[in-house]
This record gives C-alpha cells, sequence and structure tokens, in this order.
C-alpha cells in the first residue's frame, strides 16, 4: 500500500510539472536518497527524488476496542492501523541531470514546484484523482523539520544536503478481516486457595 501511495504522488507531480510548466517528464523520481551521491551508484537523472524517511502510526485514528459485539457473538478484530507517511523531496540535480554539483538555482525551482502542487492540491481521493480505490484519502502537509532534525535526516542518508521539503501523507489504512468469534462469558468461578 505504501508503494502505491508513493507511485501515485510521484506520477501526480510529475504531471504537474509537465502541464504547469511544460517540464518534460520525468520530473520527479522516486528513489532511496541514501544511495544518492558519488559512489552510491545511483544514477538520477530527474531534477526531484522522493524518498520515504519515516512511517508513523497514528495512535489518534486507531480504534481502542479490541471487540466487536454484534447480534451473532463476539469477534476479536484486528482494527485498521492507521499510518502517516513522512515524503522527503529533494532538488537534486540541474537541469542536464547533473548531480553533486549541479545548479542549486534549479534545485530551488524543482523544490518551489513541489510546495505549489501541494498548495493547489493536498487532498487526494479516488473521486478527484487516479488513486487507488483502496485508498480512501492522502491528504498532504507542510511539515517543517527543526535544524537538528534536518541535520540527522541528512546525515543518517549520507551526509550531502541537498534543498529539501518534507511532506506528511495522512493517513493510509491496513485493514485485515476479523481474526474470530470469541466465546462469551457465562460463568465465573472463584475458588479458594488456603496458606
Amino acid at each position: 500500500m505504501i508503494h502505491i501511495a508513493l507511485q501515485f504522488l510521484e506520477n501526480e507531480l510529475n504531471n504537474f510539472a509537465q502541464q504547469r510548466y511544460g517540464i518534460t517528464p520525468p520530473f520527479c523520481s522516486l528513489v532511496n536518497i541514501a544511495q544518492l551521491g558519488a559512489g552510491a551508484g545511483l544514477s538520477v537523472t530527474t531534477p526531484l527524488t522522493l524518498s520515504l524517511i519515516l512511517v508513523e502510526e497514528d495512535r489518534i485514528a486507531k480504534s481502542p476496542d479490541q471487540y466487536l459485539r454484534t447480534g451473532s457473538g463476539i469477534y476479536n478484530i484486528n482494527w485498521t492501523v492507521p499510518i502517516n507517511l513522512y515524503c522527503l523531496f529533494a532538488g537534486v540535480t540541474d537541469s542536464q541531470g547533473n548531480v553533486d554539483g549541479g545548479n542549486y538555482l534549479e534545485s530551488l525551482k524543482a523544490i518551489s514546484v513541489v510546495i505549489r502542487f501541494f498548495q493547489t492540491r493536498n487532498v487526494f481521493t479516488p473521486g478527484n484523482s487516479p488513486l487507488d480505490q483502496r485508498i480512501t484519502q492522502l491528504t498532504a502537509d507542510l511539515y517543517t523539520l527543526t535544524f537538528q532534525e534536518l541535520n540527522d535526516v541528512w546525515m543518517s542518508n549520507g551526509g550531502k544536503y541537498y534543498p529539501s521539503v518534507v511532506y506528511k501523507l495522512r493517513t493510509l489504512y491496513y485493514e485485515d478481516d476479523p481474526m474470530g468469534q470469541v466465546g462469551l462469558i457465562t460463568q465465573i468461578n472463584v475458588t479458594a486457595q488456603g496458606n
């Protein structure tokens, strides 16, 4: 499900960049940012990369109830697991595809396109976009990292900073069928034990 959401975003961003700015696709590529740079072996020819940097359980959206009572019995439920995705968009190349030493201005332009994209549309549903039917809604919010968090993100991903922005995607739901029926408690037995 995560890969479907991120591939959807990659495609939508590529379409937006082409339609709004005439940028020849692909504009954005879904990559592991940790493999970018000298000696890492990843070749990127797009001005922008999209990387997943954190998966977070949304505890507020999670149901605390473990059991569901219906007319036919009580069921042990594995409720949906709501998750949020933190996505890093990094401007990594110039218009000629040069990574490392690319044009800084081109990287800033790429980040500006991302911000404009989410400014024009930050809620995605199967009704307003070609989003997979298993995903009911994705909402993108700009997430501001502190200087320490920003440093931690880039140090854990190779140490080289690129102009970037982080968006929090809320909320994917993973769900499963009920585990099975649980019997009703009909009697309680108490036994006293001596010393």
